[in-house]
């Protein structure tokens, strides 16, 4: 076999892995987006768990009413 065509095999071989990380989840990293359900039970645990930590910290009682709004971050997983 030639060395060209093997060559040729292998880059045409390797070619569509390339493209995987580009097209990705369709955010960039560190994207936000809105939160599509704040009534979720996770958001809402999520939100009452960081009251309970700012009470802590800052020695206060707040008390956890509802969400109203919220964003999502995807993680910048270049700069990790």
């Amino acid at each position: 076999m030639r060395p060209q065509i093997l060559l040729l095999t292998v880059f045409l071989a390797v070619l569509p892995l390339l493209a995987i990380p580009a097209i990705g989840r369709g955010f960039p990293d560190g994207a936000r987006e809105p939160i599509k359900d704040v009534q979720d039970v996770h958001v809402r645990r999520a939100a009452q768990l960081v009251v309970l930590e700012f009470n802590k910290k800052n020695d206060t009682y707040l008390i956890f009413e509802d969400v109203a709004r919220g964003k999502i971050q995807y993680p910048d997983l270049n700069n990790v």
